[in-house]
């Protein structure tokens, strides 16, 4: 596998490599891969092995040389740690950029079979479709297994694995299914969805938990909050600071108005739009919001 040459970050705690992915202290959260544009993806040549992270707190922009590039393809980015898979064989790993930890996680070929015992129409869903994820959350136990838990877009499931090790290691994909129509967000280790369980419905926000050390399942999402009627798609869920914020249109015709609920607010049925997000900028997209 290749090195990784580590990038010095300013924090207010020194982090020692090898405990950057175990010790959710270290994790950089409030950092992103930031896309170079004019289709220059991560590894490209032009790159020379270099990617460029963002800091949401403070604006400020750093480049890491990651050579993992050449061979290995981004599957997501959360908290500032980078999912990766490795084009050849199909390995799955989480890797710190700052520090080089890296955790190696189970094939894609366990997801892409356990996805196939479970669901009757696996045969009509090409390779390509299991490499597309729309929100990844990342836990770790007080003894230092982590949990990796994804959303696959194409498929509507939700699967996880763990670093715990054993020759049965392997993906297991829910055995239930989103919303055709969801939006999600990944927060504090958890997966948190938006979505409507039915036409004219009011949009539901529902709480993905990791399984538990010893379940080899994933719990069904669990309903934890209910978005007033005044609320309208396009829907977007959003991590801003330490909040997430479910954002929608106006109810009011031919209105482009946008209204922001705090999550906590709606899980205790205080149904006031935010008016004020301090200074911050959101991005809202279909894909992934900022």
């Amino acid at each position: 596998m290749h090195p990784v040459e580590r990038v010095s970050i300013r924090t207010c705690t020194v982090c020692p490599v090898g405990r950057g992915l175990v010790d959710e202290r270290f994790h950089p959260r409030r950092w992103v891969l930031l896309p170079e544009g004019r289709a220059l993806f991560p590894g490209h040549s032009v790159l020379h092995g270099y990617v460029r992270f963002f800091n949401l707190s403070t604006g400020l922009s750093v480049r890491a040389r990651l050579p993992l590039f050449e061979d290995h393809r981004i599957l997501d980015s959360v908290d500032g740690l980078v999912l990766l898979l490795q084009e050849r064989d199909g390995a799955i790993r989480l890797l710190h950029p700052f520090t080089g930890d890296i955790a190696e996680l189970p094939p894609l070929t366990t997801l892409v079979n356990d996805f196939a015992a479970k669901s009757k129409l696996s045969s009509v869903w090409d390779l390509s479709d299991f490499r597309k994820i729309s929100a990844t959350s990342v836990s770790v136990s007080s003894d230092g297994v982590i949990t990796v838990m994804i959303i696959l877009s194409m498929m509507c499931r939700v699967a996880f694995a763990t670093t715990s090790g054993g020759s049965d290691q392997q993906w297991s994909v829910s055995s239930w299914s989103l919303s055709p129509t969801w939006r999600s967000v990944s927060f504090q280790g958890r997966l948190y969805i938006l979505q409507r369980s039915r036409y004219n419905s009011d949009p539901q926000i529902l709480q993905i938990d990791p399984p538990r050390h010893n379940k080899e399942i994933l719990s069904p999402p669990k309903l934890i909050a209910t978005c007033p009627g005044k609320i309208q798609p396009p829907y977007h869920l959003v991590q801003c600071d330490s909040d997430v914020l479910a954002i929608g249109c106006s109810d009011k015709p031919n209105s482009l108005h946008l209204l922001v609920y705090r999550l906590a607010d709606l899980i205790l049925e205080k149904f006031t739009p935010v008016e004020n997000i301090g200074g911050n900028v959101l991005f809202a997209n279909i894909e992934r919001s900022l």
